[in-house]
C-alpha cells in the first residue's frame, strides 16, 4: 500500500526543486526542467491512483482489450 502522506511530501519537494531549477535556467522549457516535470507527472498520477481520484480499470461496458 502506498503512503499518501509520504507521496504528497515527495511531490511537493520535487515541485519546489523544479521551480528552483527553472529559475536558475531562466525558463520552464529547459530540458532539465522538463525532465523534472515529467517525474513530477508520474508521482502525481501515482498519487491520484492510490487515492482513488482516477480509475485504473476499464468500465464494465467496455469490451476493449489492453
Amino acid at each position: 500500500m502506498v503512503d499518501l502522506e509520504n507521496l504528497k511530501f515527495r511531490i511537493e519537494q520535487l515541485r519546489l526543486y523544479m521551480v528552483k531549477v527553472a529559475m536558475e535556467k531562466g525558463n520552464f522549457s529547459d530540458p532539465a526542467v522538463v525532465e523534472i516535470s515529467q517525474q513530477l507527472d508520474e508521482l502525481i498520477i501515482q498519487y491520484q491512483r492510490a487515492s482513488g481520484m482516477i480509475r485504473t480499470e476499464l468500465p464494465s461496458f467496455c469490451n476493449c482489450r489492453v
